[in-house]
């Protein structure tokens, strides 16, 4: 096949046929390091807290993530995010826009 495609030979011949695994490896690698020299910020006056909320049809219970200021107990604003989710339980947003 090599022959019949000159991009193909060429990089075979300069060694550029290296391993995609390792490739893959490496980069994975890289990702992480770059996460870890992100700074994490101090934030000591937001509670986290995880509820859950009994869902329809006899569902599992959906996992609710709330962040709020500890220095206030008055009604807030309210931002909601939902996220897609797969039946095997994995996060995903596959076949959101179709």
């Amino acid at each position: 096949m090599a022959e019949r495609c000159p991009y193909i030979a060429r990089a075979l011949r300069s060694g550029q046929n290296r391993s995609p695994a390792l490739s893959l490896t490496r980069r994975r690698a890289n990702a992480l390091e770059l996460i870890g020299a992100v700074p994490k910020p101090n934030l000591p006056d937001i509670a986290t807290d995880k509820i859950r909320v009994a869902s329809a049809f006899g569902a599992k219970p959906i996992r609710v993530l709330t962040y709020r200021p500890v220095t206030s107990d008055d009604p807030l604003p309210v931002i909601l995010q939902i996220m897609a989710g797969l039946r095997d339980g994995r996060a995903g947003n596959e076949g959101c826009g179709k």
